[in-house]
């Protein structure tokens, strides 16, 4: 079995002995659920015992099917040698309240339960397995459709148990033998009130092996009889027979476990007047697992921690145990201060055109969260100043909230009429001839708008696509009550580095008339020597008799494609002449 760990993987805390979670930081201890040689052992066995649950499906269905059982024993001083080894036996009984079944091992290996939840006489998928962890707890696991590795804790259980050592000497390497007292509730077996059944195997460690009892996974299975009758007696052992036996309980049994109780659970001082530190006590009895939140996480059964606390605040204690769960609250209020204070909200000037700009000034004492001047400003300090601009009469509004409350102020800028105002731009600018550009503008306070060379008048928002060839300057003219308004903007347009003109040469086989496309430096049908420039140009054939242009380079193919028509019989030589515009 693999011992418990001594240290956090998380944090390298120390653990305290039987802890699953870190009190440093909180996190769940990792640990190995199984030993290797057990959790492989399970994996297979519910590879087996879906293979054989799949088997059994279908010798039900042809009316084929046969089903063997065992009788069990009652007293864990009698034995069944027609199915378990010298000095391993097995007893059950009914609790006294009748909700579960109280069932013992005693052996010097390690048992795996595995029980027939669905009571189709077989244990296979959807059916629960029982074992025990590195630390000796309760390891339930489901047998799925699809194979698992099994994992303590994987399927939600009610189920307790209790190991007992029996033997006071035991040789060296030996594990001697113990009890292994199992409590689970007859609801989570999914049992009917009286008839149950289940497997059993034991782990040998020294070995890394199992052995299956009555029979080898899983021909036959152990049927119980279990109801309350205290004066039930028990019967001789009877070996695995064809048929389902009966096994009569023993006198009831009644375990009992103390559940989790919390002592104390303290804060001083339990009333602030403000932020400050409160000490918080508790001690608890009987619980494993303590968890306090909010912030808090999983601490020790007993303990105390000093925590700010700058707001009413409550904690929940939660112990729990293998007796149960309590919970407990307990509450710190903090009294809230004043609500902040509006010292100043100032404007100079009151009065501006419009477009122009105005100075608001301001000031706040007092516990703040979050000042604020409506429209325009967030997340503004407690005092100071911003530049606004006002293109209408507007009216501002500070607030300023605390934990106390909010407070608020407001002033008015009045705006008078001010000439248009335009914003004007091209971009991109510094072009290469024929490249396109955009020139966007925005104007403000006007009622007509004009732009030229060439496009006329404009609504106040616009903007317009252009490929200049040459550097070019376009003015907005913009009229309103406050008067008119000129803006200018320049596209420069620069002629790469080369020559400004050049030849290209075509041949290729005519019959007739044939259309002929040049892309760049490529025809899609002939040769071609010397390529189109990529820019505003103007070609022209030298034998324009037999040769015309059907579509010449233009901003529409980034000026990169001309379409000649030829009209010739055999082989036929073409020379173009082209200079930039």
């Amino acid at each position: 079995m693999a011992e418990a760990p001594k240290s956090c993987s998380y944090c390298n805390a120390h653990l305290e002995p039987g802890a699953t979670k870190c009190r440093e930081c909180g996190k769940q201890v990792a640990r190995a659920n199984l030993p290797a040689g057990k959790a492989a052992w399970i994996a297979a066995t519910a590879l087996v015992i879906l293979c054989i649950g799949g088997g059994l499906w279908v010798f039900r269905e042809v009316g084929a099917r046969k089903q063997s059982s065992a009788k069990l024993v009652n007293s864990a001083s009698e034995t069944n040698p027609a199915a378990l080894p010298d000095g391993t036996t097995i007893s059950y009984a009914r609790s006294e309240d009748g909700d579960r079944l109280v069932l013992t091992v005693v052996s010097a290996s390690d048992p795996v339960l595995f029980f027939d939840n669905n009571a189709d006489g077989a244990i296979d998928r959807g059916d629960a397995g029982y074992a025990v962890d590195s630390w000796g707890a309760p390891c339930v696991f489901r047998l799925k459709r699809a194979l698992e590795h099994p994992v303590c804790g994987s399927a939600p259980s009610g189920a307790r148990i209790k190991i007992t050592s029996l033997d006071q000497t035991v040789e060296p390497g030996g594990r001697g033998r113990r009890s292994f007292l199992w409590s689970i509730p007859l609801a989570e077996l999914g049992f009917s009130d009286r008839q149950a059944s289940f497997s059993v195997g034991l782990f040998d460690e020294a070995r890394q092996t199992f052995a299956y009892y009555p029979a080898r996974p899983f021909e036959r299975v152990y049927h119980l009889q279990i109801h309350s009758s205290p004066n039930a007696q028990s019967t001789p052992p009877l070996p695995p027979s064809p048929m389902p036996s009966v096994a009569r309980s023993p006198a009831t049994v009644k375990t009992t476990i103390p559940a989790p109780s919390v002592e104390y659970l303290e804060a001083n001082p339990a009333t602030l007047q403000s932020a400050g530190n409160v000490q918080l006590r508790w001690s608890v009895k009987n619980a494993g697992d303590v968890v306090i939140q909010p912030d808090i996480g999983q601490r020790a059964p007993q303990d105390e921690l000093t925590v700010s606390v700058n707001k009413s605040t409550s904690w929940t204690l939660t112990a729990s145990g293998p007796g149960g769960t309590v919970v407990r609250t307990i509450a710190v209020t903090v009294a809230p201060p004043p609500p902040p204070h509006v010292d100043s909200f100032q404007v100079q000037p009151a009065t501006v055109r419009q477009g122009e700009s105005a100075k608001l000034r301001w000031s706040v004492s007092g516990t703040t969260t979050s000042v604020r001047i409506e429209p325009g400003f967030a997340a503004l300090p407690a005092s100071g100043e911003r530049d606004v601009q006002v293109s209408a009469t507007t009216t501002f509004a500070l607030t300023a909230e605390g934990p106390g409350g909010s407070t608020s102020a407001q002033l008015t800028i009045q705006a008078t009429p001010a000439a248009p105002v335009i914003a004007l731009d091209a971009s991109p600018n510094n072009l290469h001839p024929g490249d396109p550009t955009t020139l966007h503008w925005n104007v403000s306070g006007a009622n007509t708008i004009n732009l030229s060379p060439g496009v006329g008048a404009v609504a106040a928002v616009g903007s317009i696509v252009l490929r200049p060839i040459r550097t070019i300057r376009y003015s907005m003219i913009a009229q309103g009550p406050g008067g008119s308004s000129e803006r200018d903007e320049t596209i420069i347009v620069v002629r790469p580095s080369g020559p400004s003109s050049g030849q290209i040469v075509w041949t290729g086989e005519i019959h007739g008339y044939q259309l002929v496309t040049i892309s760049r430096d490529r025809a899609d049908v002939g040769q071609l020597q010397g390529a189109l420039p990529g820019l505003p140009c103007i070609v022209q054939p030298t034998d324009e008799k037999d040769v015309s242009i059907a579509s010449s380079p233009g901003p529409r193919n980034d000026y990169s494609r001309l379409i000649l028509r030829v009209k010739g019989h055999g082989h036929m030589k073409v020379v173009l002449n082209w200079s930039l515009q």
